[in-house]
């Protein structure tokens, strides 16, 4: 794979892996892996056709660190034995031909500052704040040619500090650096701290060399890491063990990688001098003549491999979570609909539309009148006493009930009557979730659900589509066929339209216990059906419509309008109602629900083949 597709991917996932990672757990912390993956593709785009590595110099408090980097670069730094912590800044050697600009492309996002005195590495300063000075040679050794790679040393603070900024300012180092120099004293080889950093370095370093301070010889030094590696590491009752098996993008696990790096000993004296810092191996190369001999172009590779591989593989992981959580997040956001829809249906079965209803009856009969006239001859005087009482009375009783709605007649502007409903559906419902609150959400106070209903409450109802109508009219049209006479008589016997807003009322069919506890509605017109016997409008309404057979038209009607109300009002909850409780959580389950996880693994596998440098 070419280098410009690798660094492609890194860009794309730059935008799409913290995105993520947030919306699962915002204290969530990325491994170091995915920040050096970051820090070194930047540096690398920034660097152009100029190759350079980052050496950093990493261990704990009183390792020798500063010492080691005043001995390679001639550059003064607080060192020695003196009151810790000695540096809060990181001190760094670079190469003489090397201006601000060229260095900041190598170290980009960090502030470069030149090392005027040794006391500027006490004062407190940011995290990217690095002071340098130039360094013509190496250990003694000269500096690399015009073909070799350049070096910039750095010298960062101890990360075992009780200051835990200075922590945090090694760390940041680290992410960058593709070469890390390991050095611990003798006496700390095995210290708990030690090897979890000794591990955090092999999962990020291209090269990995370790010194051994303040030890009688490289015997001794020798003796402590063979420890190390042959008991401490392998022991099956430690942690170490798993952690070292972890494998890196060569297919070595970190233990094989650690044995193969080159370790060197630094013997205790008052006055440490550089040419007794020997290999432990016979015959290795000095320090400096190591790190001089690296070559650039495949160590700056490795690092990003390294880094690459080691983020693919929390990509995956962070990739499986994400399916596990969004998958819990749908079947939450699924018993919510399902919810949303029962409160709907409760809400729409209360009410039958009866005046709208009446409206299009009465349309569809005078429609159709021009082909009753031809053979219909069924003057109204002819209608029975009966019926001509009870059109009579029907009217009188509708216009009483418009006129004064509410008052035990049962019919009620359709506003008012959803409102009431809709009060009571909301607290039914945040009764209901409350109990049963997912543990990835916040769980919303008091205050927060009364706040949402007050603003269900206050926004406008929906105005019902005329959808619902279609069915209702192909009805009461085949009612007309059917019956020709009752459709000539009807509009002329029970002229509702002259009432003003007839339209806008409905029937408050009544409920028995809570809208939402499973109790059935009373005298829904699908279901029970309208009761003929008894009194008051909608007896009256049943008997008039056993007579004259339109009692099919009133099922059409609460039928089709209860299909569609219910998902109006489920709309309309879902809208005013669940916002105010999730508020930003909303916008995060919907984005996790349909974050492209597909593409993210595909750009993490990327990562996974190796990069050829251009």
């Amino acid at each position: 794979m070419d280098l410009e597709r690798f660094l492609l991917a890194v860009d794309q996932l730059a935008s799409l892996v913290p995105e993520l990672a947030h919306l699962l757990d915002p204290s969530r912390v990325p491994p170091t892996s995915w920040s050096a993956l970051l820090e070194r593709a930047g540096a690398l785009r920034r660097q152009g056709g100029r190759l350079s590595l980052v050496v950093t110099l990493y261990g704990p408090t009183g390792a020798g660190k500063s010492t080691l980097f005043k001995r390679l670069t001639g550059i003064e730094v607080p060192a020695g034995d003196e009151i810790r912590p000695l540096s809060r800044g990181c001190a760094m050697a670079v190469p003489p031909d090397w201006g601000q600009p060229a260095m900041e492309s190598v170290l980009p996002g960090f502030d470069l500052r030149p090392l005027d005195k040794p006391e500027r590495l006490r004062q407190e300063d940011g995290l990217g704040l690095v002071w340098y000075r130039s360094a013509s040679n190496l250990g003694g050794e000269p500096g690399a040619g015009a073909d070799s790679p350049a070096l910039f040393l750095l010298d960062v603070p101890d990360f075992n500090s009780l200051e835990l900024k200075n922590a945090d300012r090694a760390e940041r180092v680290l992410r960058r650096a593709e070469v890390v120099v390991f050095v611990v004293q003798g006496d700390a080889y095995a210290d708990q701290s030690v090897v979890t950093e000794l591990e955090h370095c092999c999962r990020v370093a291209a090269r990995l060399t370790v010194i051994i301070t303040k030890v009688a010889g490289p015997g001794k030094a020798r003796a402590k890491w063979n420890d190390l590696l042959d008991d401490k590491l392998v022991r099956e009752n430690l942690k170490w063990r798993a952690l070292f098996q972890r494998r890196r993008e060569d297919g070595r696990t970190q233990e094989a990688f650690l044995r193969a790096c080159p370790v060197y000993a630094w013997p205790f004296a008052e006055n440490p001098d550089l040419a007794d810092l020997v290999p432990v191996s016979e015959g290795a190369p000095s320090l400096a003549s190591q790190l001089l001999g690296l070559d650039a172009r495949r160590v700056a590779s490795e690092g990003l491999l390294q880094a690459g591989a080691d983020s693919a593989l929390w990509i995956h992981e962070l990739a499986q979570v994400a399916e596990v959580s969004c998958q819990e997040r749908l079947r939450w956001r699924e018993s919510v609909d399902a919810d949303l829809a029962r409160a709907g249906s409760a809400v729409a079965g209360q009410e039958f539309p009866l005046g709208r209803t009446l409206e299009v009856l009465m349309e569809e009969s005078r429609a159709g009148q021009h082909q009753v006239f031809r053979w219909v001859a069924y003057p109204f005087n002819r209608l029975s006493a009966w019926m001509q009482g009870g059109f009579k009375v029907l009217s009188d009783t509708l216009r009483a009930a418009i006129n004064r709605p509410g008052n035990g007649n049962k019919l009620a502007h359709r506003e008012d009557l959803e409102r009431k409903s809709l009060g009571r559906v909301a607290q039914e419902l945040l009764d209901t979730w409350r109990d049963r609150w997912p543990a990835w959400l916040e769980k919303p106070d008091s205050a927060t659900c009364h706040r949402a209903t007050a603003i269900l409450l206050d926004s406008p109802l929906p105005a019902p589509a005329i959808d619902w109508e279609g069915q209702l009219r192909q009805s009461a049209r085949e009612w007309v066929e059917k019956n020709p006479n009752w459709a000539y008589m009807l509009p002329v016997a029970l002229d509702v339209t002259t009432v003003g807003g007839v339209g806008l009322f409905v029937l408050d069919l009544g409920t028995t216990g809570g809208l939402l506890t499973g109790h059935a509605v009373v005298g829904t017109m699908g279901a029970t059906g309208l009761v003929a016997g008894g009194a008051g409008l909608a007896a009256m309404l049943a008997r008039m419509a056993d007579k004259m057979h339109f009692r099919g038209v009133l099922e059409a009607a609460d039928k089709s309008w209860r299909e569609q109300r219910s998902r109006e009002i489920a709309t309309h909850l879902r809208r005013y109602l669940l916002p105010e409780l999730l508020g930003a959580q909303g916008t995060a389950v919907d984005r996790l629900v349909s974050f492209p996880l597909d593409e993210m693994r595909e750009l993490a596998q990327d990562l996974m083949r190796k990069p050829e440098q251009a």
